[in-house]
């Protein structure tokens, strides 16, 4: 009698599977290996880039600190100081102070009394105590004494002072000091473009924030989280890894000045590099869950164009991941091509969304937003370089009776022309922006003075013409404010330029204002 044996075989579809997952086995394994390894070589990235920004703001720090201890020394040489003319020297330093970043200048005697303040007059009264205890070294030791985070006695706010001594007859007579606002260091932090999520912070010997690049308000004048206040503390530089103030695991690269003491710290959410790993696995799960569901000649045909097509598509997942623009990739499957067109349709829906998040709907002109942002950068640059910067600010007169008598639609047809018009008569490297109805900003780059009033003059030339289907005469008023003369933020140059347009506006319109000049006709 014969007999059969009863031993399970695999179905041909089952046989076909598990050959194409050998197949696909080494690759998922190299795969995986090279995005683990990318994964480890871009947290050791991260850990060099971050130590080496805490390095550079430490130096910075080191700088300013060392150029304001050496103003200090110089003006304790004062004459003044020496005859004990204090009335003098009180002028003298404040005159000082207009020149610097600090906040002002105060003189202590040996036994720690204000003697003069230049926020107070020279004949006030001046408290005896609430200075710091670290200012009395300096009678002690004879040295430079810098503070760490402390209530002024006299401004009532937390402050840092420096304080140097003042020789006389061969003895410490004085010390010299300076008090440093915290918002002085935020021009430090400011200068350094971050890369998204990473925090800049400035610690003082006792660990407390001085500066801090996201939140100052909330953070500048508080301890540093326990983990991050102990490693500072310990050593003077390191690379770890633990939770921000917010909770959030980061990778935390700190240094500490052998100057002053203070120490500058990094933190960077490790979901900045691990993010790209998981995306990464994902992506590698969809294609081999994709190749599993053909078949072997299918697979062993097609497995270079599979490869080709998953590459192409994480190519262009990547570049809309950084937002650069991208074309059609190069797609050898019905089925991925619609995800390329897919990827294709976000990219420009992400690039038409940003474009209108930064420019208005209206006339295609930059808006406040994207008009803020350009102007802080540059007025950045003009300070850094001692350069100039114009702001106008441009209003139409009787735009508002062509929308009583002619309606909306003209008004927007008119509002369109003004934009063309604008940007017929600016420079390239000018920025003209609509803030309001019919308001509008040109922000001149590395404009003076008579160079802007030459640029007012064209644009009211050029927006006082007549326009298609407008019955009414329509011309433009501009103010114009001019950094460092009219002021030194974008909102109080923004503001001085305003007032000048209402100046120029109450002077008979279609015409120019410079901010502080008189009324001058175009």
């Amino acid at each position: 009698m014969l007999r059969f044996s009863r031993q399970r075989r695999l179905s041909l579809r089952a046989s076909i599977y598990l050959l194409v997952v050998i197949c696909l086995l080494p690759s998922v394994v190299f795969s995986s290996y090279l995005i683990w390894s990318n994964y480890l070589l871009r947290r050791a990235s991260v850990y060099v880039e971050s130590l080496l920004l805490a390095r550079k703001v430490s130096a910075d720090i080191d700088r300013e600190l060392s150029a304001i201890e050496s103003g200090l020394k110089i003006l304790a040489t004062s004459e003044h100081l020496a005859s004990g003319n204090l009335a003098k020297f009180h002028e003298q330093a404040r005159a000082a102070v207009k020149t610097q970043i600090i906040h002002n200048y105060f003189l202590l005697d040996g036994h720690g009394r204000q003697l003069l303040n230049t926020v107070r007059p020279i004949d006030s009264v001046l408290p005896i105590t609430g200075n710091p205890v670290a200012l009395h070294k300096i009678f002690e030791e004879d040295t430079t004494v810098l503070t760490d985070l402390f209530i002024g006695a006299v401004v009532h706010k937390p402050v840092l002072a420096m304080g140097v001594p003042v020789h006389v007859n061969g003895q410490t007579r004085y010390s010299l000091n300076v008090g440093l606002h915290p918002e002085a260091l935020a021009g430090i932090v400011g200068r350094e473009t971050l890369p998204p999520g990473w925090v800049l912070s400035i610690l003082d010997r006792e660990a407390t924030i001085l500066a801090h690049s996201e939140n100052p308000e909330l953070r500048v004048g508080k301890k540093a989280v326990p983990a991050t206040a102990q490693r500072v503390l310990s050593q003077p530089e390191a690379t770890f890894e633990t939770e921000s103030a917010g909770g959030v695991p980061s990778v935390i690269a700190y240094h500490r000045s052998a100057i002053w003491h203070w120490t500058v710290t990094i933190a960077v959410p490790r979901s900045t590099f691990q993010d790209v790993l998981v995306r990464r696995v994902f992506l590698l799960i969809l294609s081999v869950m994709g190749v599993l569901g053909l078949g072997l000649w299918l697979a062993m045909v097609l497995v270079n164009r599979v490869i080709l097509s998953v590459h192409e598509l994480n190519k262009v997942a990547q570049s809309i991941r950084a937002g650069r623009e991208v074309g059609m990739p190069i797609i050898q499957f019905s089925e991925a091509e619609v995800v390329g067109h897919t990827l294709l349709q976000a990219s420009q829906a992400m690039s038409e969304v940003q474009h209108r998040a930064h420019h208005d709907g209206l006339t295609g002109l930059a808006n406040r937003h994207l008009f803020s942002q350009v102007a802080g950068e540059r007025l950045a640059q003009a300070k850094r370089d001692h350069g100039h910067l114009a702001f106008i600010a441009i209003d139409l007169d009787n735009f508002k009776t062509v929308n009583d008598t002619q309606g909306h639609g003209i008004g927007d047809a008119l509002l369109r022309e003004v934009a063309a018009r604008l940007r017929l008569n600016t420079r390239s490297s000018d920025l003209a922006a609509r803030v309001g109805g019919d308001e509008f900003f040109v922000l001149a780059g590395v404009a003076g003075e008579a160079v802007t009033v030459q640029l007012a003059e064209r644009l009211i030339a050029a927006l006082s013409g007549p326009y298609p289907e407008v019955a009414t005469e329509v011309s433009a008023s501009i103010g114009i404010a001019i950094y460092p003369q009219a002021g030194t933020s974008i909102e109080a140059l923004m503001q001085a330029a305003d007032q000048a347009l209402y100046a120029a506006k109450r002077a008979g319109k279609g015409r120019y204002v410079l901010s502080t000049s008189e009324p001058a006709e175009p």
